[in-house]
């Protein structure tokens, strides 16, 4: 979810280029919605750097872990779920990245179809909402959806918040809180082009 990536769409294959905003401390540098798999798979490691962290998929025969285990829709649309990992001998560990002081990235996750980036996600701390939603206002405008319902836990039910910002290539969602509930999702997802719309 929240990432101040580049944007492009994606139409027939095609990337098409969009107005992006400036890269700033909270992006992850290189990474842009429509890039190849294999551009994504040659950027560094954007956290503290280490020897060990190296990209995996869910395809590669190496991504022992439940958060790179496909859904039932990205089974079906062919999505390929990727991530960072340390790897120590047969284990494979989570990193976590730091884009500012509020801003420590977990489960962070990237989907490809047809070998290209349509979706970025992650959690972040609840305690960073007000910076986060400061910083997307201030880029995209008010949120064009601004949803308050429950979520229920073991606890009872909690107050959720969902917001989405529009940009002219990409829906940007904000959920907060998530599970386990001291954490807030953020999620980037591609814009489908629309029909008959020819790459430049």
């Amino acid at each position: 979810m929240l990432n101040f990536l580049s944007l492009a769409a994606v139409a027939g294959g095609a990337v098409l280029s969009a107005s992006a905003p400036a890269m700033d401390s909270m992006d992850l540098p290189g990474v842009k919605l429509g890039m190849s798999r294999e551009a994504w798979s040659a950027l560094p490691f954007p956290g503290a750097t280490s020897a060990r962290a190296r990209p995996i998929c869910s395809d590669d025969g190496t991504a022992q872990s439940n958060d790179l285990t496909p859904s039932v829709a990205d089974r079906k649309n062919g999505t390929v779920l990727c991530a960072y990992r340390e790897l120590i001998g047969r284990f494979s560990l989570p990193t976590t990245v730091n884009l500012g002081p509020k801003l420590r990235i977990q489960h962070l996750r990237f989907a490809f179809r047809q070998g290209r980036l349509m979706r970025v996600d992650y959690q972040v701390s609840v305690n960073a909402f007000d910076d986060v939603t400061a910083r997307l206002t201030q880029r995209y405008g008010p949120p064009a959806k601004l949803i308050h319902d429950d979520v229920k836990t073991e606890l009872g039910a909690f107050p959720r918040i969902r917001q989405v910002w529009v940009t002219s290539s990409a829906w940007i969602e904000l959920v907060d809180p998530v599970a386990p509930f001291n954490q807030m999702g953020v999620e980037l997802t591609i814009k489908p082009a629309a029909t008959g719309r020819k790459a430049s």
